[in-house]
């Protein structure tokens, strides 16, 4: 089973068990741990200093494959300045189409049935 995790990996912190990327399996078949993603790093070819447009999807090598992207702008939230800290700031999850932090990961996982 692919469905474009070929640069990932389900790891258990536990027991250090792997196994290919699956998104039906979530627990550690060997001790019942939840499994960590961790991304193939030689799999990817990825430089920060590409970055372009907003969102999610600007990440769009780090992801999973998908086809075409559908997107409402899930991710591009403003930055706010904390006034009482002079190098902290927060992201206004509010501002995502639906109001939640949870739009970011619905955007990639959305595109999986139409592959």
């Amino acid at each position: 089973m692919n469905l474009g995790l070929r640069k990932y990996i389900l790891k258990c912190p536990r027991c250090g068990f792997e196994i290919e990327a699956n998104p039906y399996v979530m627990r550690c078949p060997k001790c019942g741990e939840l499994l960590d993603t961790l991304l193939i790093t030689d799999k990817v070819r990825f430089n920060w200093s590409n970055l372009r447009g907003r969102g999610v999807w600007r990440y769009r090598e780090l992801l999973p494959e998908v086809g075409n992207v559908i997107t409402m702008g899930e991710g591009a939230t403003p930055l706010i300045k904390l006034r009482s800290y002079s190098n902290a700031y927060v992201k206004f999850e509010g501002a995502n189409p639906t109001g939640s932090f949870k739009d970011r990961g619905m955007t990639v996982a959305s595109r999986w049935p139409h592959q």
